[in-house]
């Protein structure tokens, strides 16, 4: 599978790219206008058009907020993809998501400014000219690990494939369809490139992930649904898109259990997962194909675990690759209402988060809804109607062995955690088997640390060992059973850990 296609020769042999360019534009125009929808969220809540405009504006002048930095610093002017000025694989992925187009893509809806629309198609095409795939060998099968699914993939690992696919690429093409910026000659690299990525992850994600068991799976199907979905004139296309629909169900029963808990038991990616599970629902609306009933009652559980996981004072229980800063429930909220219209755990949400807190996280989201008017309606009863929860105050999961139990919803109440789960699901676990967190009065007492960084090191290796964690060790020393199944590997019999 090496990169010797042409534009044209990708699409079904009936098909030109003139043709298929004219198709797409059609779609598009079709569909509801952006422009008015970016009219109707400017004119409900402005702050949220206000902050769109600020970041556009930076994201347009070269500046981002990327792992290494804690403010926005210059990325290039395009980009330099290839540039780690951290020493942190986390800074080259998020780079190659390309996330900061997002902004500049709303900043054209509010706008109409077509500089914007040039300067991301700018940067689209110096990706393609400057990120080549490179080949793809059926050697073994450990290939599709060595060469697009570690560090050393970098622009073309199988995760930034599908991230760049559903969340900056797909939105931008369909946004900027009725830009004059956007030429049949930007369109069909455009198209070429996205098969090239999704030809990459049909061959090689299952490969990497064959038990479906991994939030990467899910995200990197989710961009080969996308792509099939919105480009049928693809030779590919129905291939691609019922595998995706299969596989995304198959991490559906997979990753979620019984009780709506993702089995990797990290609140802040459970509630990653609700947004990602919430997509293809939205996409099954708008491109009109069925989800099996059992995906949506399954996923209709998934924000009770949110609800549990989050402690009184509105924070994550910081369990595992969690961020302490603030609690990620809110999305898991927004989300549920997202994919199935579900607006309960919005007003429950509000008895531990502000307004605010709300509308930031609606900010993210109202763009890709379908249903904007009627979330702009539930956005304004929400700033003065909120919902105590009538639910026990213990959660127990089964399958991931985890406790939560309070001593009421208030956010002054008592709240423990207690997990013991033995061995992890993956890297995103810590050694902290018999683990607690406590909160007590609005103030986390007994603090689980959480996550603090993905950059290998000293500090990344005492994040994931016993001795940083609420729970017991043996002369100082780790469970020297848990290694392997989180990747590190002690420097020595009884000694402390090292990552590999």
């Amino acid at each position: 599978m090496e990169s010797t296609s042409t534009p044209s020769s990708v699409l079904r042999a009936s098909c030109s790219m003139a043709e298929a360019f004219d198709h797409f534009k059609q779609r598009c125009a079709a569909l509801p206008s952006p422009f008015e929808n970016a009219k109707r969220i400017q004119e409900a809540f402005p702050q949220l058009a206000d902050r769109v405009l600020r970041d556009g504006a930076d994201s347009f002048r070269g500046l981002a907020v990327l792992p290494g930095s804690s403010e926005p610093s210059q990325m290039g002017n395009p980009p330099r993809w290839h540039e780690d000025p951290y020493h942190n694989n986390e800074y080259v992925f998020q780079l190659n998501r390309m996330n900061h187009w997002l902004p500049m893509l709303y900043t054209y809806f509010l706008t109409g400014d077509e500089a914007y629309a040039q300067k991301i198609l700018h940067e689209l095409e110096d990706w393609i000219d400057a990120c080549p795939r490179g080949p793809v060998t059926e050697e073994d099968g450990s290939w599709a690990h060595r060469r697009f699914n570690g560090p050393a993939a970098r622009e073309w690992r199988l995760l930034e494939c599908g991230i760049r696919a559903y969340r900056t690429w797909c939105p931008v093409l369909e946004g900027l369809a009725a830009s004059p910026c956007l030429t049949l000659e930007i369109f069909g690299k455009a198209l070429h490139s996205l098969h090239e990525q999704c030809e990459t992850i049909y061959h090689l994600s299952p490969l990497a992930w064959p038990r479906a068991d991994h939030n990467h799976y899910l995200m990197e199907n989710l961009g080969l649904l996308q792509v099939s979905c919105m480009f049928p004139e693809l030779s590919q296309a129905e291939v691609w898109k019922s595998h995706a629909i299969v596989e995304l169900c198959r991490c559906m029963e997979v990753q979620v259990d019984r009780q709506g808990a993702q089995i990797e038991g990290c609140p802040s990616y459970h509630n990653g997962c609700v947004f990602w599970f919430a997509m293809v629902m939205v996409y099954s609306r708008k491109y009109g194909f069925e989800l099996p009933a059992s995906y949506r009652e399954r996923f209709l559980q998934m924000p009770l675990y949110s609800l549990y996981a989050t402690r009184p004072c509105g924070t994550n229980v910081p369990w595992g690759d969690t961020g302490t800063v603030t609690g990620t429930a809110v999305k898991a909220a927004v989300c549920a209402f997202m994919g199935t219209g579900d607006s309960r755990w919005l007003y429950l949400s509000r008895q531990f988060f502000s307004f605010q807190d709300i509308l930031g996280e609606a900010g993210e989201q109202i763009w890709r809804m379908d249903r904007v008017s009627e979330f702009c309606r539930l956005l304004t009863r929400l700033k003065t109607e909120k919902k105590k929860p009538e639910l026990p105050l213990l959660y127990y999961n089964r399958t991931l062995n985890h406790a939560y139990f309070r001593s009421g919803w208030e956010r002054d109440s008592l709240s423990v955690q207690f997990a013991c789960r033995c061995p992890v699901q993956n890297l995103h676990a810590h050694i902290d088997p018999c683990g607690f967190d406590f909160t007590a009065f609005g103030v986390p007492m007994a603090v689980d640390p959480g996550r603090y960084t993905y950059k290998n090191g000293e500090d990344r290796k005492n994040f994931k060992s016993m001795k940083w964690h609420n729970t017991l060790t043996v002369n100082r020393r780790d469970g020297l059973g848990v290694y392997p199944l989180l990747g590190i590997w002690p420097s020595k019999a009884g000694a402390d850990s090292g990552l590999r």
